[in-house]
């Protein structure tokens, strides 16, 4: 790529920077994920609430960026043994 060109590119990118507004984490968003390897600190029976009906182990409704699932029983088993299965991280 030409100087001319990179000079451009490179401009326009801090112009883009500069114009870039941030936003406000939206109070509705999950302020943490949880870790799934082994499905630590959670029972079948939330795990089962959270991916049939899209309620969390505390009882209230999954927020946002976490997708609310309408699993059938058998396929939410299945994705808890998956997460059973896999290794936990060291802490």
């Amino acid at each position: 790529m030409p100087h001319a060109a990179r000079c451009t590119k490179s401009a326009r990118f801090r112009a883009l920077v500069a114009r870039r507004t941030y936003l406000d984490p939206d109070p509705q968003w999950a302020d943490r994920a949880p870790t799934l390897a082994g499905f630590p600190g959670y029972s079948d029976e939330d795990g089962t609430n959270i991916l049939e009906k899209g309620i969390g182990a505390n009882g209230e409704a999954i927020r946002p960026p976490m997708h609310i699932y309408h699993l059938k029983h058998e396929d939410a088993v299945a994705i808890i043994a998956y997460l059973r299965s896999l290794p936990s991280s060291p802490k």
